[in-house]
């Protein structure tokens, strides 16, 4: 394995074996793997799948212009285009019913959220506790603190989350 693969895993916190893997074809990582890659990258997965065009102000977006990744469990949609103009990001995400514990995140950034349906989730932070959201409730998880979110549910929860600054 080259010096920029164990460099990258240094920094991702991850083995290089299972980079080599993702590189390589033979592993879809998780989100949250891939927010860890595109991180130690110096990038942000707003930049890592924007179209590069300039765009104009308008205040509308059209569903067949948003992005999304997903994973098994996790499907995130970017609502709105990164633009100079638009000081947060905001997602359209679905997490599958598992009841399973779902791996910490840690991120530079504070976190926000509202569920439209589905459902209960469980949120664990860190030293703060575990916190159940209902449709309707809402959530906030501040910048640094690790956290694990899961869906204890039967059925899918669709969730609007929201996170500034820009740039996850």
């Amino acid at each position: 394995m080259g010096a920029g693969l164990r460099e990258l895993s240094r920094k991702a916190d991850m083995s290089a074996a299972s980079l080599s893997a993702i590189e390589k074809g033979e592993s879809s990582p998780t989100i949250a793997t891939l927010y860890k890659v595109l991180k130690a990258l110096e990038t942000d997965f707003a930049e890592f799948f924007s179209s590069n065009g300039v765009g104009d102000a308008s205040p509308a977006f059209s569903a067949a212009d948003m992005h999304a990744i997903e994973d098994a469990s996790h499907k995130c949609i970017f609502l709105l285009p990164r633009r100079a103009d638009i000081r947060f990001e905001m997602f359209h995400e679905t997490l599958a019913p598992s009841g399973v514990k779902r791996e910490w995140e840690v991120y530079d950034f504070d976190v926000g959220g509202t569920v439209l349906s589905g459902g209960p989730l469980r949120i664990e932070i860190e030293g703060a506790g575990v916190f159940t959201i209902k449709k309707g409730d809402a959530f906030h998880i501040k910048r640094g603190l690790r956290h694990c979110v899961t869906n204890v549910g039967r059925r899918p929860v669709e969730m609007i989350t929201v996170v500034t600054p820009p740039g996850c």
